[in-house]
């Protein structure tokens, strides 16, 4: 799974596909870690060229984010697998990710 949303970076570089290679999760510090690389295309990242972008999204429980999309509990729920859950984290929370489309593969 990933993310298609245009995003302009900080030099005019137009990204589009959105990829979460790793989740970190630190149960007893209460947050969570997502990194999400961004590509120009799904092209650009299926034929193995680098990430053109990184951002790492902090998730505290300061307001209960990290219990209500990252416990076990959600995952039997919504019966997600950890990434499907970020994903859905990222739509449903950041700016950025506002009105992305799912990309199925």
């Amino acid at each position: 799974m990933a993310l298609n949303k245009d995003y302009e970076d900080s030099a005019g570089i137009i990204i589009s596909y959105w990829n979460i290679p790793r989740i970190e999760i630190k149960k007893l510090d209460d947050y969570v870690r997502i990194f999400v690389y961004g590509y120009i295309n799904a092209d650009t990242r299926n034929s193995g060229k680098t990430n053109a972008t990184e951002r790492i999204f902090i998730i505290n429980n300061d307001e209960g984010l990290m219990d209500k999309y990252f416990s076990a509990e959600q995952m039997d729920f919504y019966n997600e697998n950890i990434y499907e859950l970020g994903y859905r984290y990222l739509k449903e929370n950041e700016t950025m990710f506002e009105d992305a489309i799912d990309i199925i593969e």
